[in-house]
């Protein structure tokens, strides 16, 4: 059965990076696109002069949104799937949650407005609403270059701890086909184990070395999981105190394009917890963020 995305487009820069990165994984597997706009009026709070514009506004906001659609449309010629147009209106964040609910998507693709370190962390963005909301994996696209660097190998950082959630994260990623090589970093993240009582705690050296020992195989595991995907997979450990920041730093330093984290579907106050690991790495990193959920 061909894997059903859904691919939220306003017509911006980072949504045309979304709409080209989904189009290049339809070139070589089928894949079902639920192309969705979702038309957002104002509140005009009673203003009868103000409300009488709004039926020519939305007819408006409907062509563009239609122009837009026919412009994404050109990018999956060629490709494997089907291809629907969905325009709604109502509020763009919940909008795109109730419709990948009720179609029972595998993944929605939304690019990130924000670029900035503010923009990336403000709670009212759209893609954060939907990537922290949706009940599947959600991938946030940020622009790397990907398609101004064709003959260079995509990199992503994988976060991976040897849960079910990263595992099933693995196998997730590998269903899908990205335009280019890969270059693949599994990156396992030890807890730095501080305590101001010594006696707590007297083989401090010792047990941190036996923390580091067991992400170093968690880490290897998931490299050895990888390597079907490509040959250039490399697994690391890196210890910190904190392990979103510690995923974001790794992310920064070498470049990568991607960083995919494994997350268990939680109820309501589970998915909107701020201190949640995938919804750190989502505000601060600078590149693309696949978060895969799968409920346990």
């Amino acid at each position: 059965m061909p894997l059903k995305v859904l691919l939220a487009t306003d017509g911006s820069s980072n949504a045309e990076d979304a709409a080209w990165l989904v189009s290049q994984m339809a070139r070589t597997e089928p894949i079902d696109v639920i192309l969705m706009t979702v038309i957002q009026l104002p509140e005009v709070g009673g203003m009868v002069a103000v409300e009488s514009w709004l039926p020519e506004l939305l007819q408006r906001e409907q062509q563009a949104a239609t122009e837009i659609h026919q412009a994404v449309q050109k990018l999956f010629e060629g490709a494997q799937g089907t291809l629907t147009s969905v325009i709604r209106e109502g509020l763009i964040g919940h909008e795109i949650v109730v419709e990948a609910t009720e179609r029972n998507v595998d993944l929605v693709v939304i690019g990130a407005k924000g670029h900035s370190t503010v923009d990336r962390i403000l709670l009212g963005s759209v893609s954060d609403y939907v990537a922290t909301h949706v009940h599947c994996s959600a991938l946030v696209v940020r622009p790397t270059g990907l398609k101004e660097g064709a003959d260079r190998r995509i990199r992503v950082a994988v976060g991976f701890d040897n849960s079910g959630s990263s595992e099933r994260a693995i196998a997730e990623f590998q269903r899908f086909t990205l335009p280019q090589a890969l270059e693949l970093d599994v990156v396992a993240v030890c807890h730095v184990v501080r305590t101001f009582r010594q006696d707590l705690l007297p083989n401090l050296a010792e047990a941190r070395a036996k923390m580091r020992e067991g992400y170093a195989q968690a880490a290897a595991i998931g490299a050895r999981a990888l390597q079907r995907a490509t040959p250039h997979v490399h697994s690391h450990v890196v210890e910190a105190e904190h392990v979103g920041q510690a995923i974001v730093d790794f992310a920064d330093a070498h470049r990568s394009d991607f960083v995919i984290v494994g997350d268990t579907e939680r109820g309501v106050f589970g998915r909107i917890f701020v201190g949640s690991v995938s919804r750190y790495v989502l505000r601060h990193t600078s590149c693309s963020v696949w978060i895969s959920r799968h409920a346990d």
